[in-house]
């Protein structure tokens, strides 16, 4: 749950920059909102591993 957890707040943290639509691509989940420009690849227990260019959070 705390991985849950985790992404919940990852998430929650990107709607503070504007609204986007979460996107499953095999394993992983794309935030899009014209376009893929963010993936989140790995959700551990206390880190997640996503890859976002040129944004620095």
């Amino acid at each position: 749950m705390e991985s849950i957890a985790l992404f919940h707040t990852f998430i929650n943290a990107y709607r503070q920059i504007g609204p986007f639509e979460l996107h499953p691509v095999k394993t992983r989940e794309a935030l899009l909102i014209n376009m893929r420009f963010c993936t989140v690849n790995k959700i551990g227990r206390d880190y997640t591993d996503a890859f976002c260019p040129g944004a620095t959070i």
